[in-house]
């Protein structure tokens, strides 16, 4: 007992002297106080607004609960983008938590409208994909805030939508003109399924697929409406990035890459590749083909040129060297006399199976010697397209168009002093068409010529790359921004 009091004295003693040292530098706080238990219950309908408390966004959204604020009156802001707000003053608690719960789907004044015109007017409405039983000019009410699509339909007319917001106690306006598909067709990244604005080029199978290929999206199937991709992804394409496409007389589709090499598709689900490694293909960057009167299939690469019979590629090097046919082939085009005209980088000839002879512009009519599209009547008169000739020491060679009859050579000069021509297609009526980045040129002869342009016709690009021909005698058109049709019978 006595050592029990002895040791509560020295723990006094031993305390003492340090509170009371400390006495004149220490403050004291007052403890901590408990933290508010008020909370108060946050619904709504629909959900996902923001909720404020007392001007302050909480992080929270409907529905949550506020928990660990004063027992006061608090003011509670519901927000939401497009929505009227809504304000309450609602005491917190602890014992029995207020319940806020809003309903805004009963409130008329929440609802929107959309006021809906179309030039020309009583175009079917589609609402989020749905049909509606109005037709333009109408006004959609009672439509909650949100952003809604919005699609017209009209026969004759393409299908145009966009997408419109609807505010609270607001009428958004939407109002679009529809484009005239009586004649013209446009196909782009925004309206339909094409993976890409620039197109190369195209051609139209036996059964009217349109074929399309892309600067790197590799190859597209069109019909009816109907989209089918063709990709290094999806199939055995060598390259993605497409130059050419051909369909022989069997309607096999030929498909020359820039650096593949050649695809065969004899279906989508048999594809042969011909490229260096596997046959004597010149170069893997093939720029054109055409198949003679005996089914030979001859190649343009930028290595020269080469002639596929069966399975053996033979390559045509002539020993004249100033031919320079290991250079880039643009185009190359057989007539029925088993002739092949073949337009070199700098050079245009015709090679009737054993040599090669030049037409030079020095002493043909030609406008230079950059022929890049090659083609013929049904008479056989052979047309070419020449674009610009860059010089760079001296001044640029206008490009332009001709013909060869079989003895002499016409031409003329075409656009400006440095346009760029793509191709040269001859449709079933003997029409010519001048694939340029200045428009398409419609020429029957050299003395007259329709130009069309986005200024002057619907045709979405002024930049073209090809033109090819269905059996109906309708234009598919390949433009650096999509696809055109072109109804020409109806184009009078």
């Amino acid at each position: 007992m006595q050592l029990k009091r002895y040791l509560k004295i020295i723990s006094v003693l031993l305390l003492s002297p340090f509170l009371f040292s400390c006495e004149s530098e220490v403050s004291s706080s007052p403890p901590d106080s408990e933290p508010s238990q008020g909370s108060i219950i946050v619904k709504s309908i629909p959900e996902n607004f923001k909720i404020y408390l007392n001007d302050r966004f909480t992080g929270s959204y409907t529905p949550d609960t506020l928990v660990f604020i004063e027992e006061v009156v608090h003011k509670i802001v519901l927000k939401k983008d497009l929505w009227f707000d809504t304000s309450l003053s609602v005491l917190a608690s602890a014992s029995e938590p207020p319940i806020l719960d809003v309903n805004y789907i009963i409130e008329p004044r929440m609802y929107g409208s959309i006021e809906l015109n179309s030039n020309p007017p009583g175009a079917s409405i589609f609402l989020n994909d749905s049909l509606l039983a109005i037709v333009t000019p109408a006004v959609v009410k009672n439509l909650l805030p949100d952003r809604y699509k919005i699609r017209y339909r009209k026969e004759r007319y393409m299908d145009d939508s966009a997408l419109v917001d609807v505010a609270s106690s607001r009428t958004s306006k939407l109002n679009m003109t529809l484009t005239d598909t009586t004649i013209w067709v446009n196909y782009n990244v925004n309206n339909s399924l094409l993976p890409q604005g620039f197109l190369t080029t195209i051609a139209v199978d036996k059964n009217d697929y349109i074929w399309i290929g892309t600067g790197d999206k590799g190859l597209v199937r069109f019909k009816n409406n109907r989209w089918e991709f063709y990709t290094t992804a999806n199939t055995n394409l060598p390259d993605d990035r497409i130059k050419t496409i051909f369909v022989d007389s069997d309607d096999n589709k030929w498909i020359g890459t820039s650096g593949g090499g050649v695809a065969k598709f004899k279906d989508p689900n048999t594809i042969e590749v011909y490229n260096k490694s596997n046959s004597n293909l010149p170069n893997n960057y093939v720029n054109a083909f055409d198949e003679d009167i005996a089914g030979n299939l001859w190649i343009g690469t930028n290595s020269g040129l080469a002639k596929l019979t069966g399975e053996e590629i033979q390559v045509f090097d002539p020993s004249d060297r100033t031919l320079r046919m290991s250079g880039w082939i643009n185009d190359v085009k057989a007539t029925s006399f088993n002739d092949v005209y073949v337009a070199i980088d700098s050079f245009l000839t015709r090679f009737d199976g054993s040599s090669f002879f030049i037409y030079d512009p020095t002493n043909y009519n030609i406008p230079n010697s950059q022929a890049v599209g090659l083609d013929l009547t049904s008479d056989g008169v052979l047309w070419a397209g020449f674009t610009t000739e860059f010089v760079i020491d001296g001044p640029d060679i206008q490009g332009g168009i001709g013909f060869f009859d079989g003895s002499a050579w016409q031409s003329i000069l075409v656009g400006s002093s440095r346009i760029i021509v793509n191709d040269l297609f001859i449709d079933r009526d003997d029409y010519i068409w001048l694939s340029t980045v200045e428009g398409l040129f419609k020429y029957r002869d050299l003395n007259s010529s329709d130009p069309f342009r986005t200024s002057n016709s619907d045709i979405q690009s002024s930049e073209i790359s090809s033109v090819a021909e269905d059996s109906q005698g309708v234009l598919w058109i390949a433009t650096y921004e999509g696809l055109t049709k072109y109804k020409k019978y109806l184009d009078n």
